[in-house]
């Protein structure tokens, strides 16, 4: 990677507020992943992920009340007939964008981590029948190779947050500069009217 602009000196910043850190955060154990491995395989049950997984049962509730708190995963209702009503747990739409993740980690394992007899599970797209790749690629479709990417800093540009709050205050200032003429000029009209004089003070 390349640093430019305000990133371009690297001791003058700080990599504060990292995606990568905050992802880590939520599914940076190894227990947490290969619980969102299980859950990209259909797993759902509590007791499928601890025997898959291999994890106690402890670590699995904690690690699946985790990615439920961060919308990784839900919760949902479920009772087989003649038991008490348990839950399992399904992907969210955040949990189903680590689909990207994961096969990142299975191709760079594919290839780094060589096993005699090769790769024990192979990815196909459905719809084809071709093998799945993982690649990087820019806005205009430009496939992107190692060190070929420009990091430039954003801190002090607007966000859309900040650009949507600016926008309120001008539009509310806006609207209440427009009420303010609208007041004098009616002011002035009804003054008029009763023959007083509205001539500019001065």
């Amino acid at each position: 990677m390349k640093l430019a602009g305000a990133a371009a000196d690297r001791d003058r910043w700080e990599a504060r507020d990292c995606s990568i850190d905050g992802a880590l955060k939520i599914v940076g154990t190894r227990s947490a992943m290969l619980l969102m491995r299980e859950a990209h395989y259909g797993t759902t049950r509590f007791e499928d992920f601890v025997r898959r997984v291999g994890i106690t049962e402890a670590v699995a509730a904690a690690r699946l009340r985790e990615l439920v708190t961060a919308g990784l995963l839900a919760r949902r209702a479920y009772k087989n007939p003649g038991e008490r009503t348990r839950h399992e747990y399904v992907l969210t739409e955040a949990g189903g964008e680590l689909q990207l993740v994961l096969m990142a980690f299975i191709q760079w394992g594919d290839r780094h981590l060589p096993r005699r007899g090769g790769p024990p599970l192979d990815f196909r797209h459905t719809g084809c029948e071709e093998p799945i790749a993982v690649r990087l690629s820019c806005a205009a479709g430009h496939d992107v190779e190692p060190g070929a990417i420009t990091v430039r800093g954003t801190w002090g540009r607007p966000t859309p947050a900040t650009e949507k709050a600016t926008g309120k205050a001008a539009g509310k200032a806006t609207a209440e500069a427009a009420a303010d003429v609208t007041a004098d000029v009616t002011a002035a009209v009804a003054a008029e009217g009763a023959g007083k004089d509205v001539s500019p003070a001065g």
